[in-house]
């Protein structure tokens, strides 16, 4: 009677478990649930930092998709409204051998006291010359959220919070270099607008990959 129990439940369970869903091929709509093209490695960290300054002063300077002086890049083109999704923008990197990174808006929301903004590369797979990078970017998606902080002597806190996951091959370039010092040089505009009255913490990245099967 034991074992035709055991045998009834295998049998009821057996199917549940085969029948589970593949990860869907990474995308702007996916997030740690998918699967980088052949050959390609999944990655995935968050940067976070506290800004001392207010939402609105952060939001102005950061807050445009067609506006990255910020992070120390420049835009070669642009298209579209930076407030509505759909709009692109163009980088041309390389100091000898040039190649391009194509992004696109695909969230913007923007509240009193919070902005959220998700981008991403659309021109995949872009490989880094030699002398510029190690690698192929495969796919590469971003989050950027800045919230006003609350509670006693907070008015002057905005916390950040940035999301990147992304597919590639060996190590196109330092991500989290160019996150956090993004970041840095945020807090540095913001002080020397004379902007920046509260406290400011040093930029940190969570690595938040896990292994896929």
């Amino acid at each position: 009677m034991r074992q035709s129990i055991f045998t009834t439940v295998a049998a009821l369970l057996l199917p549940t478990l085969g029948s589970a869903k593949p990860l869907p091929p990474c995308g702007p709509t996916t997030t740690s649930g998918c699967v980088c093209p052949p050959g390609a490695v999944f990655q995935n960290s968050t940067t976070y930092a506290t800004i001392g300054a207010r939402f609105p002063d952060v939001q102005a300077i950061a807050g445009s998709f067609h506006d990255v002086s910020w992070m120390g890049l420049t835009i070669a083109e642009k298209t579209g409204r930076p407030d509505k999704p759909g709009a692109t923008r163009k980088f041309i990197f390389g100091q000898i051998n040039k190649y391009e990174i194509i992004e696109q808006l695909f969230e913007t929301k923007v509240k009193k006291d919070s902005s959220h903004m998700k981008f991403g590369e659309i021109n995949q797979p872009v490989e880094i010359p030699a002398g510029e990078g190690s690698g192929t970017l495969m796919g590469f998606w971003n989050y950027i959220d800045f919230t006003q902080e609350r509670g006693y002597g907070k008015e002057y806190q905005t916390s950040v919070e940035w999301g990147s996951y992304r597919c590639v091959i060996g190590a196109p370039f330092d991500y989290v270099n160019f996150f956090e010092g993004s970041l840095k040089n945020l807090t540095s505009v913001l002080q020397t607008q004379g902007k920046l009255h509260g406290h400011s913490s040093t930029p940190y990245t969570v690595d938040n990959t896990r292994p896929h099967y």
